[in-house]
């Protein structure tokens, strides 16, 4: 099915601006960096004809739960997804989902949970290519020895976003 029409909203929070984006088939794309520019290259690489709309006004209770979430507060991300990705990616997202809030895993605990112990690597592969972070939980994967990796857009200090977000929800950092 071909898209028609992304439309996206910027919400800001004390400590990151949170661009998300919606197809008719729900969240599609979500970037803690607030930039344009990102959604434009996940639109050219996955639905290069659709038209990006600005719609300050979309999806409010979401926006609400962005603030919320940013902030380290309980909430309610659970929306529908519009997810690109390939099979072995999904499997890992729909397993991020599944941490709760002020816990975290492993790279090797949700490759154990998946059922391929051994592709701790492209769990972290996909962890990373994960397009709607704080709806599928990313930051609360950690490497066995610290808090691994996080990409944040490919931007400079994901690791400090990372580690905020878990101090704010209560997660036990590993040392």
């Amino acid at each position: 099915m071909t898209v028609e029409e992304i439309r996206y909203r910027t919400v800001d929070t004390p400590s990151m601006s949170v661009l998300f984006a919606f197809t008719p088939k729900g969240l599609c794309f979500v970037t803690l960096t607030g930039e344009l520019s990102q959604l434009e290259d996940w639109r050219e690489r996955h639905e290069p004809r659709a038209e990006l709309v600005h719609d300050r006004r979309l999806q409010p209770d979401f926006a609400k739960a962005v603030r919320a979430a940013a902030g380290g507060r309980e909430a309610d991300l659970s929306v529908r997804l519009d997810l690109r990705g390939t099979d072995f990616q999904k499997k890992v997202w729909r397993e991020l989902r599944r941490i709760p809030r002020g816990a975290t895993r492993t790279y090797a605990d949700i490759a154990r949970r998946i059922g391929n112990p051994k592709a701790c690597r492209a769990v972290g592969r996909a962890n990373g290519s994960n397009p709607v972070p704080l709806a599928i939980p990313c930051h609360r994967v950690v490497g066995a020895q610290g808090l691994g990796g996080f990409t944040f857009g490919g931007q400079i200090g994901g690791l400090e976003v990372k580690r905020g977000l878990l101090e704010a929800e209560g997660a036990l950092l590993p040392t």
